[in-house]
């Protein structure tokens, strides 16, 4: 299992895998207490030609958020 480092790039947190080949499938973020507060799954990136009528997401892309409903998208400023 790798060992994640966290850095901020423009603002966003990024976590980069140093030191092992493999990445958990899955984290869990927890509180000072040890609660879980959040949860996150790996997925395969996406891109723009993989898009099908049948794909939901949300990307949030800091002041803009961009959501896909299909063939249906939007576009909301923050």
């Amino acid at each position: 299992m790798a060992t994640l480092a966290l850095t901020y790039v423009d603002g966003r947190l990024v976590i980069t895998p140093n030191g092992g080949p493999a990445l958990p499938a899955s984290l869990t973020i927890v509180d000072e207490s040890g609660q879980p507060v959040a949860a996150y799954t790996a997925a395969p990136l996406t891109t723009a030609r993989s898009l099908n009528s049948g794909d939901v997401f949300a990307l949030d892309a800091g002041r803009v958020v961009i959501q896909w409903n299909g063939s249906k998208a939007g576009i909301l400023e923050k």
